[in-house]
């Protein structure tokens, strides 16, 4: 988490330069996507409980419809940082 955040700091303070690396690979002009790095928020935050919540909702959906072939406990296996429940 640390290096993202470390990473995302840098991107927020030097739209240019992200839209410069990111034009040829997206075959967006720098300009359009400096716009839009401008607007754009960074980091990375824990998930949220009621996001889990809503994912084991999907998952037991999943199952029940054998899309899936076990049951799974989402909470146990999203990574949540060093966040305490």
């Amino acid at each position: 988490m640390e290096e993202v955040n470390k990473v995302s700091e840098w991107a927020k303070s030097n739209p240019a330069e992200v839209a410069k690396f990111l034009s040829p690979v997206l075959g967006i002009n720098a300009d359009i996507l400096e716009i839009a790095e401008k607007r754009r928020d960074y980091g990375v935050l824990p998930i949220a409980d009621e996001v889990i919540a809503k994912q084991q909702e999907v998952a037991d959906a999943f199952y029940k419809i054998k899309l899936i072939p076990k049951q799974i406990n989402v909470k146990e296996i999203v990574w949540q940082g060093n966040r305490r429940n």
